[in-house]
C-alpha cells in the first residue's frame, strides 16, 4: 500500500482548464505562487479522488448556505471557460512493483442539470480505474465502487485521511475548537476502536429497549396489577357452592342467544354474566302475566290489521257490496258504445251510408232485408248518372222528411212548420202544405232523380226499421248501467280481488257496512269511522302493567308468541341455574389463565433482569477494551509527539516539548511540563497553535499512516522563519520517506525548503500555479 503520486492531471476543475504535473521519484512538491492561482485546487482534486469528497466545503457549506435549496444554476467545481467539456481528475500512483491510475469523472450531462450543482453532492463523479494515464475509458469495466479506494490504501483510509494524509488551512481548529473529551472520538478509527464503541452503542440500546419494553413500563406494570387484582377476586368467587343444573333450550329462534347456548362464555367475564343474568330475568318476570301479553298482542294484531288494510277498507266502504258488478258493467258499457257506433252509422242517412258499413251494425241479419243491398248498388249506379242538382234536391227531400218524421214524434199536434216557422193553424193545413211542397220537389226532378228519390225512400224505411231495433235493445242497457259505480271500480281495479277477500273476511266476523257506494267524502269518512269502530269493538280490555320492553324480550327469544305461552318458570329459574354454573366453570378457568399469565409477565421480568445484568457486564468489558485502545492510541504517539512538538515549538516559556494526557481514555489534552490543569492551546499564540496542529500531525501520520504522502496546505502562514527552519528539518529528517506535497504564497520559504531538501540529498520538483494557470488559459 505504500503508494506514491506520480503524475496528475485535472481537466475542466476549478482554477483549471487544462494541467498536467510531473512528479515522480520526488520527495518534495512545492506549490508556489499568490493565493487565488490553484494551490488549493490541487489538494481539492486529490481528496476528491480519494474520498469522493471535498470536506472542507461540505463543512462551509452547510454552515454558509440555506439548506432546503435544491438548484443551482452553475456547478462550483466545473470550469467551462475552454468549453463545456467533461470534468475529469486522474492520478497516477506508483510503488516499487505495480502502477496504479484512478480518476473521477463527471460528464457534460450530468454537470448540466441544475439538481447536481449544490456544492455539497459528489454523487456524479464516478470513479474509474484506468488502464494507462491516457487511457478515455469510462466505461462500465472500468468503473469501481467506493469500496475500491480501501480496498486498494487500507481500511478507514477515507474517514482517517484528514488526519493522516492531509492538514488543510486552518485545521488547527479542530485542536483549539473541540473540547478535550470530544478530540479522542475523532481518532476512534485509527485503532479500530469504532467497532467496539458501535457494540457499546448496541449494548446500551438493548439496554433502553429492555427497560423500556419490559422492565420498566407502564402498560405490563398496570396489567400485572390488574392480574393480580382479578387473582384474588377469582379465588373468592370460586368459593361460593354454584349447584349444577342441565341444560336444556329455551330459544325458538334462528339466531340463538348468547346465554341460551350450551357453551355460554367462550372466557369469563362479569360483564357477560350481569347481561345474560338480567335477559333470563326479565323473561321470568313476564311468566306470570302470559294472559296479559297475550291479550296485547291480540290487540295489537287488530291494530296492525287496520293499519295493513287501511286503503283497501277505505276502497270497500266507497264501493258498498258491489264488488262483483265489475265485469256486468264492463259488458254493458261494451254493448252501449257498440250500440251507439251503430245509431251513429245508421245516422249518415240512406243516401251516404254503405252497405260494408251496414254489415257492421250490432245484430245485423242480412237475410231480415234481402233488398238492401240491391237498393244501395242502384242508388250508387243512379247518383252517378244523374245531375249533381238531382242528387241534392233528392238528399234535400230526404232529410226534410227525416226531419218532420222525427220534429211529429216529439210535438204530434205541432201547427208550426218546423222548417220555416209558419203558423198554418191546424195540424192538418201543416200536413197538406208540407205534401204539396214535396210534390213541387219530386216533380221538378227528371226521372233518374225521381227513381233516386224513391230508392233512398226504401233504404230510409230499411235504416229507420234497424234504428227503432237498436234504440230499443240500447234504452234497456243504459237504464241499467252506473256509470259512476262503473268508474269507482275501475280505479279500484287492480285490488278488486284483495276487497273481495275483504269482505269476505268481515262478514265472517259479523262486521257490517253499507251496500250502496258513495263518492262524498265526507260520507266516506263517516262510513270508514263506523266501521273501525266495529273492528276495534273486539279488542280486549289491558288490565296489566307490563315492563315497556315485554314484546322485544319475547321477539329475541322466540320466534312465535306461542312458544312463549309454553315455556315455565320452572324452566327459566333452571336457565338462570345452569348459567351460573357455566360462568363458575368459567371462572376456573379465567383462574387459571389469569394465573398463567400473571406468571408469564413475572417470569419475563426476571429473565430481562438477568439479560440486563450480563448486558451491564459485557459493556463494562467493552468499556475497558475501549479505554485500553484509547491509552494505547495516546501512547503510541505520545513520546514522537513530545519529541516534535519540542522541535516545531522551540520558544515555549512552559518548557521545551509538550505532553498528551488521556484521563483514562476518555480526553486528549496537551499539557506542560509544569503540570497545569489548563490545555496548552489556551496559552499559545496562533502561530504556536499552527506549530503544535503540525507537530500532532506528524506524530499520527508516522505511527498510524499506510500510504507514505503527506499533503500540508500553506503551512508557513502563521510560522515565523524558526518555525519554519524547524518545520524543514523535521520533515527531510524524520519523515523523509513520505512524499510531501507542500503549498506556499512565500517563495523564500519555498526555495529555503528546496534548498534543505536538496542539501540532504532527497529529489523535489516546484511547480508555479500562477504561470500554470496562465498557460493553461492561454491554451
Amino acid at each position: 500500500m505504500n503508494w506514491k503520486i506520480s503524475k496528475i492531471r485535472l481537466i475542466g476543475f476549478k482554477a483549471f482548464s487544462m494541467v498536467d504535473l510531473e512528479i515522480e521519484g520526488s520527495s518534495l512538491l512545492t506549490l508556489d505562487g499568490p493565493n487565488g492561482f490553484g494551490k488549493t485546487t490541487i489538494f481539492d482534486a486529490i481528496e476528491l479522488l480519494l474520498t469522493g469528497k471535498i470536506e472542507r466545503v461540505k463543512r462551509l457549506f452547510s454552515s454558509i448556505m440555506m439548506g432546503n435549496t435544491q438548484n443551482y444554476k452553475d456547478n462550483l467545481y466545473w470550469n467551462t471557460r475552454s468549453g463545456e467539456a467533461d470534468l475529469t481528475i486522474r492520478i497516477e500512483f506508483s510503488n516499487e512493483a505495480e502502477n496504479l491510475v484512478l480518476a473521477r469523472r463527471a460528464s457534460v450531462t450530468d454537470l448540466l442539470l441544475k439538481e447536481n450543482n449544490r456544492a455539497d453532492k459528489f454523487e456524479i463523479f464516478k470513479l474509474h480505474e484506468l488502464v494507462s494515464f491516457d487511457s478515455e475509458d469510462f466505461s462500465d469495466t472500468t468503473f469501481r465502487e467506493e469500496s475500491f479506494i480501501e480496498q486498494k490504501f487500507g481500511e478507514n483510509f477515507k474517514e482517517n485521511y484528514s488526519h493522516l494524509n492531509y492538514l488543510e488551512q486552518g485545521q488547527n481548529e479542530y485542536l483549539f475548537s473541540t473540547r478535550v473529551d470530544k478530540r479522542k472520538d475523532a481518532l476512534n478509527k485509527l485503532t479500530n476502536t469504532t467497532a467496539v464503541i458501535q457494540e457499546i452503542e448496541k449494548c446500551k440500546k438493548i439496554k433502553r429497549r429492555i427497560n423500556s419494553n419490559i422492565i420498566n413500563n407502564k402498560l405490563r406494570s398496570e396489567k400485572s396489577a390488574q392480574l393480580t387484582k382479578d387473582y384474588e377476586l377469582l379465588k373468592v368467587q370460586l368459593g361460593a357452592n354454584i349447584s349444577d343444573a342441565s341444560y336444556e333450550k329455551l330459544s325458538t329462534i334462528e339466531v340463538q342467544p348468547e346465554w341460551d347456548k350450551q357453551e355460554p362464555f367462550s372466557i369469563y367475564s362479569k360483564e357477560s354474566l350481569d347481561l345474560y343474568l338480567n335477559q333470563v330475568n326479565e323473561l321470568l318476570g313476564l311468566i306470570p302475566s302470559k294472559v296479559e301479553v297475550q291479550n296485547r298482542l291480540h290487540n295489537e294484531r287488530i291494530e296492525n290489521y287496520i293499519s295493513k288494510n287501511s286503503t283497501l277498507l277505505r276502497a270497500l266502504i266507497q264501493i258498498g257490496n258491489n264488488t262483483t258488478q265489475f265485469e256486468g258493467l264492463n259488458s254493458a258499457k261494451k254493448d252501449i258504445n257498440q250500440l251507439k257506433s251503430s245509431l251513429s252509422i245508421i245516422g249518415k242517412g240512406a243516401l251516404a251510408i254503405s252497405y260494408i258499413e251496414i254489415e257492421t251494425i250490432s245484430g245485423w241479419n242480412p237475410d231480415q232485408f234481402s233488398f238492401l243491398k240491391g237498393n244501395i248498388e242502384e242508388r250508387d249506379a243512379l247518383a252517378a248518372a244523374s245531375s249533381s242538382k238531382s242528387g241534392v234536391i233528392a238528399e234535400i227531400a230526404r232529410l226534410k222528411q227525416d226531419l218532420i218524421e222525427e220534429h211529429f214524434k216529439l210535438f204530434p199536434d205541432e201547427q208550426d212548420c218546423p222548417l220555416c216557422g209558419a203558423d198554418w193553424n191546424t195540424h192538418q193545413n201543416l200536413l197538406e202544405k208540407i205534401q204539396q211542397k214535396s210534390n213541387d220537389v219530386a216533380n221538378s226532378l227528371n226521372d233518374i232523380g225521381k227513381r233516386l228519390l224513391e230508392v233512398t225512400e226504401k233504404i230510409s224505411e230499411n235504416l229507420e226499421t234497424i234504428r227503432l231495433r237498436l234504440t230499443g235493445e240500447l234504452a234497456p242497457i243504459e237504464l241499467k248501467y252506473d256509470a259512476i259505480l262503473h268508474e269507482l271500480l275501475t280505479s279500484h281495479q287492480e285490488r278488486l280481488g284483495q276487497l273481495q277477500e275483504l269482505e269476505q273476511r268481515l262478514k265472517a266476523a259479523g262486521t257490517q257496512y253499507p251496500d250502496s257506494y258513495t263518492i262524498d267524502a265526507e260520507v266516506t269518512e263517516v262510513r270508514l269511522s263506523e266501521l273501525l269502530v266495529q273492528i276495534r269493538s273486539k279488542k280486549i280490555p289491558e288490565t296489566e302493567e307490563l315492563s315497556e320492553n315485554w314484546k322485544s324480550i319475547i321477539t329475541s327469544i322466540f320466534s312465535r308468541a306461542d312458544d312463549f305461552y309454553l315455556v315455565s318458570a320452572e324452566g327459566v329459574e333452571s336457565k338462570l341455574r345452569y348459567i351460573t354454573s357455566k360462568a363458575n366453570e368459567a371462572r376456573s378457568e379465567a383462574l387459571s389463565s389469569v394465573q398463567n399469565e400473571l406468571t408469564k409477565l413475572q417470569n419475563e421480568t426476571k429473565v430481562a433482569v438477568a439479560i440486563r445484568k450480563k448486558i451491564d457486564g459485557l459493556e463494562g468489558l467493552l468499556t475497558d477494551l475501549e479505554k485500553k485502545y484509547s491509552e494505547k492510541t495516546i501512547s503510541d504517539i505520545e513520546l514522537i509527539f513530545h519529541i516534535y512538538s519540542g522541535r516545531l515549538i522551540q520558544n515555549y516559556q512552559r518548557g521545551l516539548g509538550l505532553f498528551i494526557e488521556s484521563r483514562d481514555g476518555k480526553q486528549l489534552r496537551f499539557a506542560t511540563a509544569e503540570g497545569s490543569e489548563h490545555d496548552a492551546i489556551l496559552s499559545m499564540s496562533s502561530g504556536q497553535i499552527s506549530a503544535l496542529s503540525l507537530a500532532f500531525f506528524f506524530s499520527l501520520n508516522k505511527v498510524y499512516s499506510k500510504t507514505p504522502i503527506i499533503m500540508i496546505d500553506d503551512p508557513s502562514q502563521s510560522l515565523d522563519e524558526v518555525n519554519i527552519a524547524s518545520l524543514t528539518d523535521l520533515l527531510r529528517c524524520e519523515l523523509k520517506n513520505r512524499q510531501l506535497i507542500v503549498s506556499s504564497h512565500e517563495e523564500d520559504i519555498s526555495s529555503y525548503m528546496r534548498y534543505r531538501f536538496a542539501r540532504a540529498g532527497l529529489p523535489f520538483k516546484s511547480f508555479n500555479m500562477q504561470r500554470l494557470a496562465k498557460g493553461a488559459e492561454s491554451n
